[in-house]
């Protein structure tokens, strides 16, 4: 087995070896398409001289074979069945990048939202790799004073983490989304005793900071948090009705 691992190994492709982009060609997917098998699609079965053909097909809507093939040719060629495929690569330019990425919304990354006059942000950043990018972010776009809601996983380098987020804040409220194994939050008051306060529930904790003199709110520490505070809003925002429910909206 370990020897037959090894010669495994030495077949593999380097890392550092260039992989040339197929050619993807009107006769290779003419090939491609006549080749495919597609179990429970007229699949044909020979048995005692006898043909038998299977077919799932279960609504008006399943084609017949030929056109089946067309439709399937079609698709991959980006072109009308039975022409030559124009396959042509995506113009990709600097302004569809700027755009795309301004039209990205990553649920729970520097998620926007406002309610009753404050702004709240909510990323789950739990390393001090994700820390380290959105505090430049904090700096220079969320206003002080703010206020920080904060649980993060004692199997983190909660130091680490600690030392980046908790100079950007004028106070903070210590919590435990994934007990046992957050970090206990009257631990992570010990590291801000002069301006942090423990409230061990997530839900506890968001409504406090919700009703506190501050508009800038961050909540951030752990992917269990932001889910625990994406949950609370959307919750909040059903229990107000619809109409008001419109408010909890994500803003660019």
């Amino acid at each position: 087995m370990r020897r037959w691992r090894s010669a495994q190994r030495r077949s593999w492709p380097r890392c550092s070896q260039r992989v040339a982009p197929a050619k993807i060609t009107a006769d290779s997917i003419e090939r491609g398409v006549a080749a495919t098998q597609w179990r429970g699609r007229l699949e044909k079965i020979e048995r005692s001289g006898k043909q038998i053909w299977i077919d799932g097909g279960h609504n008006a809507h399943a084609p017949p074979a030929r056109r089946h093939v067309d439709e399937n040719r079609q698709r991959a060629a980006g072109g009308p069945a039975g022409e030559p495929p124009a396959l042509r690569p995506a113009k990709i330019t600097a302004d569809s990048i700027e755009r795309g990425v301004a039209a990205t919304q990553w649920r729970g990354r520097l998620e926007k939202i406002e309610r009753s006059g404050k702004q709240i942000w909510i990323d789950g950043g739990h390393n001090a790799h994700a820390i380290a990018a959105i505090v430049p972010f904090i700096r220079e776009h969320v206003p002080a004073p703010r206020l920080l809601v904060f649980g993060i996983m004692s199997d983190k380098d909660v130091a680490a983490v600690t030392s980046a987020l908790f100079p950007l804040f004028d106070a903070i409220i210590a919590t435990e989304p994934y007990p046992p194994r957050s970090e206990a939050a009257s631990r992570l008051v010990s590291l801000a005793p002069d301006r942090a306060v423990a409230e061990a529930d997530p839900r506890r904790a968001i409504k406090k900071a919700l009703t506190s003199d501050y508009s800038s709110i961050v909540i951030a520490g752990s992917l269990y948090l932001a889910g625990a505070a994406i949950e609370f809003f959307h919750a909040e925002a059903r229990g107000r009705g619809e109409s008001e429910g419109k408010e909890y909206e994500r803003r660019d």
